[in-house]
């Protein structure tokens, strides 16, 4: 971790907490290290202020809001939702990045969380099919993009991945003779 970016994220965190500032999202793209988003919680967590810090892969240019899915997963809680720690997180489009952000701001269930955003590649398997699906269902539910990014956060994605995969395996074994 370079030490400007460290002394940068303290100058934030010592700025805003000495301020008004009662909500906070920070956005870190290019897959900043788990030792940063660790610290930088804990600078943080000290604080009064409703914070959310979002790690995600590169920007990606030219990707329009709602054309790519994506996955949210909260650092730490052992979602496995390929976008976790121990997890390469893929590029997201500009656009995609900062709604989920600014959703951040005003959603309780986003508050005090570092969580990893993540674009999928649907080329490499099935499994990446069960973002653009889920995602186009809740769309399709009258969902608003804060409720969607909401969700996402308190693992709705995973309860459908789970269940799509129960679903299979369960016709996979009433196919069997």
């Amino acid at each position: 971790m370079s030490l400007r970016l460290t002394h940068s994220l303290q100058l934030v965190a010592n700025c805003v907490a000495s301020s008004d500032v009662k909500s906070l999202t920070i956005l870190l793209a290019n897959s900043p290290p788990a030792q940063l988003l660790n610290s930088l919680k804990g600078q943080l967590d000290s604080s009064d202020i409703s914070f959310t810090v979002i790690a995600t892969g590169p920007i990606i240019e030219d990707v329009a809001e709602g054309s790519q899915p994506y996955r949210i997963a909260v650092e730490g809680d052992g979602s496995g939702s390929g976008s976790g720690s121990g997890s390469e997180i893929l590029g997201i489009g500009r656009e995609e990045a900062l709604r989920v952000m600014t959703e951040c701001l005003s959603l309780e269930v986003a508050a005090g969380k570092v969580v990893r955003l993540s674009g999928v590649n649907e080329d490499e398997n099935e499994e990446g099919m069960a973002p653009r699906e889920y995602l186009k269902m809740l769309r399709s539910e009258g969902y608003s993009r804060g409720e969607e990014v909401g969700d996402l956060i308190s693992g709705g994605m995973e309860k459908f991945a789970a269940d799509r995969a129960a679903k299979i395996a369960e016709k996979e074994k009433v196919s069997e003779p």
